[in-house]
């Protein structure tokens, strides 16, 4: 929660720092919509923070935030300059240097059927990133008693899939458990990874996944490839065209279990093609998730 103090304008970050640490501590996401009330989510429940950094679960007990709220949190998270951001504010989202991701949408601009400009922002989802070694043990323990082999990772969104694979990637390039392994992260969006060498780790920052796992293949010859939320078609293509040269993948996508991802067509098609043929997914407890391995017959 601290990385975020720079971002905020002094009102916010008074309330926020005034908030229980426990609070804070399981602070996954923090909301902000022009008019609405400003709230935080744990992995359990939504919380509404009074104008006095209290948290209540009466919505009428929160801070209303008005337009120069947004206004000053998007200047904070870009830097002052949105502009500089506009390709990703023109797809949902601003990545901070420190990997903090902001969804933001407001009135949006087409132009031959592509948005090319958003102003007027109206509401911002500040996730939280959390830095937990040892949320991939798990799956590096797996790894560790079978080498070589690709693992596909499913759950919900905003339940700590990132969390886990950050984890993973550095287990692998750190050799954690083994010894440490060359290891390329498509890092689309800036958030799996902090800038800054870590081990074996060559991070591809800000690459579509198709380019970089065609780049991360031919040229950078890894030893695991790691990617998130895959599940589009560009995705999978990418994925399948590089199969035969035998770099395993570590990767993450929406859903709960096996039978769920299974019934969206590119999931399908990689387990068809046998790219993936182990299966895990996050359980919750309490405010925690644990990785547990799917047996499956394939």
């Amino acid at each position: 929660m601290k990385r975020l103090y720079s971002y905020l304008p002094q009102n916010l970050k008074m309330m926020i720092a005034s908030l229980p640490e426990e609070t804070k501590k399981s602070a996954c996401e923090l909301r902000l919509r022009v008019g609405g009330v400003l709230s935080l989510s744990t992995y359990t429940k939504n919380l509404f923070i009074t104008p006095r950094g209290k948290v209540s679960g009466d919505i009428r007990d929160g801070y209303i935030c008005g337009d120069t709220d947004v206004a000053n949190v998007v200047s904070g998270l870009t830097e002052g300059s949105v502009y500089r951001y506009m390709n990703t504010v023109n797809s949902g989202y601003i990545v901070t240097r420190e990997g903090i991701r902001a969804g933001i949408v407001g009135e949006a601009v087409y132009t031959s059927g592509s948005i090319t400009s958003v102003s007027s922002f109206s509401s911002l989802n500040i996730r939280l990133p959390h830095d937990i070694d040892s949320s991939g043990d798990t799956m590096l323990g797996f790894i560790r008693k079978n080498p070589g082999q690709s693992i596909l990772l499913c759950a919900p969104a905003g339940w700590g899939k990132t969390t886990v694979i950050r984890s993973v990637a550095k287990g692998i390039g750190m050799g954690k458990f083994t010894l440490p392994q060359r290891v390329s992260v498509i890092d689309e969006r800036g958030e799996i990874l902090p800038q800054g060498p870590l081990g074996l780790i060559d991070r591809l920052n800000g690459y579509s996944k198709p380019d970089g796992i065609e780049i991360a293949a031919r040229l950078f010859s890894p030893e695991y490839i790691i990617c998130d939320e895959i599940g589009l078609q560009d995705d999978v293509d990418a994925i399948l065209s590089v199969q035969n040269i035998g770099i395993p993948f570590i990767a993450t996508t929406h859903g709960r279990c096996f039978d769920e991802i299974i019934l969206r067509p590119n999931i399908k098609r990689l387990v068809e093609h046998r790219v993936f043929c182990n299966f895990a997914h996050l359980e919750r407890h309490g405010n925690s998730c644990i990785t547990v391995f799917e047996e499956k017959t394939m």
